[in-house]
């Protein structure tokens, strides 16, 4: 259910969205944060990424811009520069709506978590810092500007083959 309410007139508008309405194609909500342009993102059991743009009353899925496939998001928050941190159970995924950019963290990147936990972040408002919880501790994480582009596909050269040590 999405509400709508008007302080100055005291009216309330309850709109509801749910998998009848066609634009909107995900149940199971599991978390929802709002960027600085005011647009929802919206994480699912299911392991969907929707965004509802609140200014023109549309929903767009992103799940596969995000890289997601099938996880269940745990929870989504956004960072001072506008990027979407999207926790499941084995990862962490900072994904840059502007260009598309993303980048997933897993415990092959020095993290002592191996299963985030559901709720168990925070953001630090005035460092910008992001804190996400599990199993073994607490991962921190110091968001920036860097996460500009997609990595570029690398191209693989056999330069020598060995056989036998020949």
């Amino acid at each position: 259910i999405l509400q709508n309410y008007n302080t100055s007139y005291h009216d309330l508008e309850i709109t509801s969205l749910s998998a009848a309405n066609q634009e909107f194609r995900c149940e199971n909500i599991q978390s929802i944060d709002a960027d600085k342009s005011g647009n929802l993102w919206i994480g699912t059991k299911n392991g969907n990424i929707m965004v509802y743009n609140n200014h023109d009353n549309t929903f767009r899925d992103f799940t596969q811009n995000c890289g997601m496939i099938g996880e269940a998001i745990l929870d989504i928050v956004t960072d001072n520069n506008d990027h979407v941190w999207i926790s499941t159970n084995k990862r962490i995924t900072e994904f840059n709506p502007k260009n598309g950019a993303s980048t997933n963290y897993t415990p092959s990147d020095g993290m002592v978590v191996n299963s985030f936990l559901k709720h168990a972040f925070h953001k630090n408002s005035s460092s910008g810092k992001i804190f996400f919880g599990g199993n073994r501790g607490l991962c921190s994480f110091t968001p920036s500007e860097r996460l500009t582009q997609q990595p570029k596909e690398s191209q693989v050269f056999i330069t020598d083959i060995k056989i036998n040590n020949e």
